[in-house]
């Protein structure tokens, strides 16, 4: 058995000579950055917002053109009367929550029940 530390330095990297190395290569690069101004720097990334902004909408109106057109009724707006799946994702929430599902479905009901009629359903 050896009493004597374990010299473990031969594995830790060098950060020093790296963090020298990354910087002496990077300086040609800083400099060159630094001769321009922020407003040209700014400015040379023009072609790439311009691809960024082509793709975008091509890719918008190509999804305008292929989706479905649903006609508006004459007079009437389209959320005038909900669709009558509109109130199922309350119930079972509130199904979810431990309430009772005759009580979920009758506070979704238009018009709202009368606290009696509640009362009367929860001594059901």
């Amino acid at each position: 058995m050896i009493d004597e530390p374990i010299d473990l330095t031969v594995f830790d990297p060098p950060v020093e000579a790296l963090a020298r190395d990354v910087h002496e290569r990077c300086a040609v690069l800083l400099a060159e950055r630094r001769r321009s101004g922020t407003l040209v720097q700014i400015a040379d990334w023009w072609r790439p917002v311009i691809a960024a902004v082509a793709v975008i909408s091509l890719a918008s109106t190509l999804f305008l053109v292929t989706s479905p057109r649903i006609a508006p009724r004459r007079g009437r707006f389209a959320v005038d009367r909900p669709a009558p799946f509109a109130r199922a994702p309350l119930v079972e929430l509130a199904q979810a929550l431990g309430v009772p599902g005759e009580i979920a479905r009758s506070l979704t009901m238009r018009p709202v029940p009368s606290v009696s009629r509640l009362v009367d359903e929860v001594g059901r």
